[in-house]
């Protein structure tokens, strides 16, 4: 199982988070319960470059990672 942890610096009670490949493609749009240290399980992603969107009340944050 492969995890993806991120710390969200201010915590509202449920955020969005959405997930896109590099082609635009959706891979991942789920509603969570907030807590300061999130992880999503990344495991059936196919190696390569993502875009992730996570949104809240008090957060909204655009960011990329790298699953290898």
């Amino acid at each position: 199982m492969i995890i993806y942890f991120f710390t969200l610096p201010e915590i509202d009670n449920t955020i969005e988070i959405t997930i896109t490949d590099m082609q635009g493609k959706n891979v991942l749009s789920q509603t969570m319960q907030a807590t300061s240290v999130m992880q999503l399980n990344i495991s059936e992603f196919i190696q390569g470059f993502y875009l992730i969107h996570i949104s809240g009340e008090k957060i909204s944050y655009n960011g990329k990672f790298i699953k290898n």
